[in-house]
């Protein structure tokens, strides 16, 4: 594949199809300000159930594609344990034991989950307590698609070849190690000014070691491209039964080249998210800090959210910020634009919670539909960007949201 893509290149062949993928050679090695994006867009080769949830916490984690159709839809087993099964049954899925598929019992189940796969579907997931079904707003379903080796050595020698290629994206796939190597040596060997680099939800096969081992590799080649301006590696995913987090212990190796290239003279770095990745260890962000205060550091935009940083680490991060060229600082929840509250005559700092009501009720006379009028209260998820409500009368099942334009 690497063979014939050089070829293809060097002859000038305008579109190459090898793997997957359509490769548009002419737009990529010729137009300015080129754009190679390798992106999710097809059947997600894993299925991950997670988030947080208080029963049932055994049936998470990554599933399979099994390769066979159920009720006309693929259906995903958990690699560690062939019983554990994901499948849809009458517009939902189910997760339970392998001898009740496609059946509508389990363990799990999503409402309303037509989608073609259960991570395209936006639906609560309801968890069986032991003593009926309850809703569990913070569980989802992630799906990521494999980029095939074929596919990543087209990739790397477009990356090699083109002068023009400005941003490269790597977005909401699993990566195997082959790929991943055949990315990591194209950015070794460009000369491309590359300005924008995206491997947000990149995902691995393996341990989390591996996986750390890999993306460190991974950003040596790219941060020795000077013409970077932003990097993206927020919400990092890997899949095995390891446990840590990224930038837990021996996250030094993945924070050194990204804090060598904010110390080197003439750099461009102004956007750095490492946000989504879990809990920092203890300390690890001191040379982040040190490399914020250095002379040479741009860097305007700094995401870190969701790091569960102590409270030393976030003093120790902010003071650094606000001593250095920082606009935007975003540790937890909230995100803080420094230049304005620092510099500005009027600055003002507010940390306001957002009010929304505990219960809404809809009330008046009307001749029609009086059994809808009574109290609302939050169902706990949001229908087209708004919060929907539920009636407070379970047995009414009736409910309340925002459609554009209604």
């Amino acid at each position: 594949a690497t063979m014939l893509s050089a070829a293809a290149i060097m002859c000038g062949l305008r579109e190459l199809l090898l793997g997957d993928r359509s490769f548009d050679l002419h737009k990529t090695l010729s137009e300015p300000a080129a754009v190679l994006s390798l992106q999710g867009q097809h059947l997600p080769l894993t299925i991950e159930l997670a988030g947080e949830t208080q029963y049932q916490t055994n049936r998470l984690g990554v599933y399979m594609p099994t390769g066979r159709l159920i009720n006309g839809k693929l259906c995903y087993a958990k690699p560690d344990n062939p019983d554990a099964m994901l499948w849809s049954c009458d517009d939902q899925w189910w997760v339970g034991y392998s001898s009740d598929a496609g059946e509508a019992r389990g363990f799990c189940y999503l409402e309303n989950g037509d989608g073609a796969t259960p991570d395209v579907c936006a639906q609560d997931w309801l968890v069986y307590s032991g003593r009926g079904f309850v809703r569990s707003p913070q569980l989802r379903c992630v799906g990521d698609e494999k980029l095939n080796d074929i596919d990543a050595a087209v990739a790397g020698q477009v990356v090699r070849s083109s002068s023009a290629l400005r941003k490269l994206v790597i977005h909401s796939l699993a990566v195997g190690e082959k790929a991943l190597q055949l990315i990591t040596d194209a950015l070794d060997a460009t000369s491309a000014p590359i300005a924008e680099f995206d491997i947000s939800r990149l995902g691995q096969m393996g341990s989390l070691a591996t996986a750390s081992n890999r993306i460190a590799h991974l950003l040596r080649a790219a941060c020795a491209n000077i013409t970077l301006t932003s990097i993206d590696m927020k919400e990092q995913r890997y899949y095995s039964m390891s446990t840590g987090t990224l930038f837990g212990i021996g996250g030094e190796a993945l924070l050194a080249p990204l804090c060598a290239l904010m110390q080197r003279e003439g750099n461009s770095l102004r956007v750095l998210k490492l946000g989504g990745n879990g809990p920092w260890a203890a300390g690890l962000v001191a040379p982040l800090a040190e490399a914020l205060v250095s002379e040479t550091c741009v860097l305007k935009e700094l995401d870190l959210s969701g790091s569960a940083l102590s409270v030393t680490d976030a003093t120790m991060l902010s003071a650094a910020a606000v001593s250095s060229s920082l606009c935007q600082l975003r540790i937890g929840a909230r995100s803080f634009a420094l230049r304005e509250l620092l510099s500005e005559s009027t600055a003002a700092l507010l940390i306001l919670g957002h009010r929304l009501p505990l219960v809404v009720e809809l009330v008046g006379e009307a001749p029609y539909q009086t059994s809808k009028l009574g109290a609302y209260i939050p169902e706990g998820r949001l229908v087209n960007g708004k919060p929907c409500y539920k009636s407070i009368d379970p047995s009414k099942r009736i409910m309340l949201w925002y459609c554009p334009g209604m």
